[in-house]
C-alpha cells in the first residue's frame, strides 16, 4: 500500500509527459491546445470515475461478466468501511485502488487525444461517450472480479497473477485502435513537428508514468515492484537502442526522436512483459521494436494519416506484449510447456479490445462530428483561446 501512495503522483506525471510529447510533435500553433486537452480530460474523467465509473467498471455487482452495476457502488459508498470510518485501513485500500484505475482511465483517453486536431468541446463529448461505452465495459471484462477475462471469471483456471491481460489492453491496444477510428473520421493531415524540444522531456515523464502503472499493477496482485521496475527499464532500453539502430540502417541517420519513440514502444510493451525474465525481456523488446518500426514505415509509405504514430507506438506493442507473455510466461507460457490456453485467451482479448474500441470510436466520432462543427480547422490555440485574445498575448501572429 505504501508504494501506491508514491506511484499515484508518478502516473500523474505521465499526463504532463503526454501533453509535452504531443505538443512537440504538433504544429507550433497547437502547443497550448494539447496541454488543454490533457488537463480538461483529467478534470472531466476523474470525477466521473469516482461518481459511477468505479462501480461501473471495477467494483459494481456483476452483470453477466460484461459490465458492473453503476449504482451498487455509487460515489464509492460500498467501498468505504463504515466500521472503521471513511479513512480506515480497508477504506484506504479501496480509495487508492479507485484512484489508480481513475488515473488509468484518464491516461487512456489522453493517449487518444493525439489522434488528430480536435477542438476542446467536441473532444469532451467524445471522451464522455468513449468512457461510458468503451472504457468501462472493457475495464470490467479484463479487470473486475468476475469479469469475463479476469482471474475470477470463467477462464480463471488458465490465468494467473503473473499473466494479467487487463492493463496491457487498456493502455496499449484500446487507445491505439480507438485513435484509428477517430483518425478515419477526422481525416487530418500529418503535422510537421513544431517544437521537438518539448517531446524529449515529455517522453521522459511519460515513461515515468508508465513505470508507475507497471509497479502499481504488480502491487495490486501481490508481486514485486522492484523487479517490475527493473524489467520496465530493460524493455525500454532495449527498444530504444533497437529503434536507433534500425533508423541508422534504413534511413542512414540517427535522431534522438527515434530513440524516444523506441522508449515509448518499450514502455507500452512492459505493461505486459514486466513479469518475464531478463532474457525474455530482451527477445520481446527486439522483436517488438522491429515490428513497430516497420509498421510505422508501412504507414508512411501508404500515406496513412496517423499524426503521432499512435497505432504503431501503442497498439502494436500492446498486442505483441500479450502474445510474448503467452509464450514466455513462467506460469502459463506455451514455450515452457504450460499449454496454449493463455495464448488463445490473449488472442481473443486482443481481438475483442481492438475491434470493439475501433468500431465504437468510429461510431462515436461520426455522431460527435455531426453534432459539433469545426473539429480542427485553422490554428487550434487561436480557436479555443479566442482569436483576438491570443493575438494580443502574442501566442499567434497577427494577420
Amino acid at each position: 500500500m505504501t508504494y501506491l501512495y508514491f506511484l499515484l503522483p508518478c502516473i500523474f506525471l505521465s499526463f504532463l509527459g503526454c501533453s509535452l510529447y504531443y505538443a512537440g510533435l504538433g504544429e507550433k500553433g497547437d502547443i497550448l491546445h494539447y496541454f488543454g486537452l490533457s488537463f480538461a480530460t483529467v478534470c472531466l474523467i476523474f470525477p466521473l470515475f469516482i461518481l459511477f465509473g468505479y462501480s461501473y467498471s471495477v467494483s459494481g455487482k456483476n452483470l453477466g461478466g460484461i459490465i458492473g452495476d453503476p449504482f451498487s457502488d455509487f460515489l464509492l459508498r460500498s467501498s468505504l468501511s463504515l466500521s472503521s470510518g471513511a479513512f480506515g485501513p480497508s477504506s484506504l485500500k479501496s480509495l487508492v485502488g479507485a484512484a489508480f484505475y481513475a488515473l488509468v482511465a484518464c491516461l487512456c483517453l489522453i493517449f487518444i487525444s493525439g489522434a488528430g486536431k480536435i477542438r476542446t468541446s467536441p473532444w469532451l463529448v467524445y471522451s464522455i461517450l468513449f468512457f461510458i461505452l468503451v472504457f468501462c465495459p472493457l475495464c470490467f471484462i479484463f479487470s473486475a472480479p468476475g469479469g469475463l477475462m479476469s482471474y475470477s471469471g470463467p477462464f480463471s483456471q488458465f490465468l494467473s497473477a503473473h499473466s494479467a491481460s487487463s492493463l496491457p489492453c487498456l493502455l496499449g491496444v484500446i487507445p491505439g485502435c480507438a485513435a484509428l477510428g477517430l483518425e478515419v473520421v477526422l481525416k487530418n493531415r500529418p503535422s510537421k513537428p513544431g517544437m521537438l524540444l518539448l517531446s524529449l522531456p515529455g517522453c521522459f515523464f511519460l515513461e515515468a508514468g508508465l513505470m508507475g502503472v507497471c509497479m502499481g499493477e504488480v502491487i495490486l496482485f501481490g508481486g514485486s515492484p522492484a523487479y517490475s521496475a527493473l524489467a520496465f527499464l530493460l524493455n525500454s532500453s532495449f527498444s530504444g537502442l533497437c529503434f536507433a539502430v534500425l533508423e541508422k540502417i534504413f534511413s542512414k541517420r540517427f535522431s534522438s526522436l527515434s530513440f524516444a519513440t523506441g522508449l515509448l514502444c518499450g514502455g507500452v510493451l512492459s505493461l505486459a512483459c514486466f513479469r518475464l525474465s531478463p532474457l525474455f525481456c530482451l527477445i520481446s523488446s527486439i522483436l517488438t521494436s522491429i515490428a513497430s518500426f516497420f509498421f510505422m514505415r508501412m504507414e508512411n509509405r501508404l500515406g496513412f494519416k496517423d499524426p503521432f504514430q499512435i497505432l504503431s507506438v501503442n497498439a502494436v506493442p500492446g498486442a505483441l506484449g500479450l502474445i510474448f507473455l503467452s509464450f514466455f510466461s513462467p506460469s502459463s507460457g506455451l514455450l515452457l510447456g504450460k499449454g496454449a490456453s493463455l495464448l488463445i485467451i490473449s488472442i481473443c482479448s486482443i481481438l475483442l479490445a481492438s475491434l470493439y474500441s475501433f468500431a465504437l470510436s468510429f461510431l462515436i466520432s461520426i455522431l460527435v462530428k455531426k453534432i459539433g462543427k469545426g473539429w480542427g480547422q485553422g490554428n487550434m490555440d487561436a480557436l479555443d483561446l479566442g482569436e483576438r485574445h491570443a493575438e494580443e498575448k502574442g501566442w499567434v501572429e497577427k494577420k
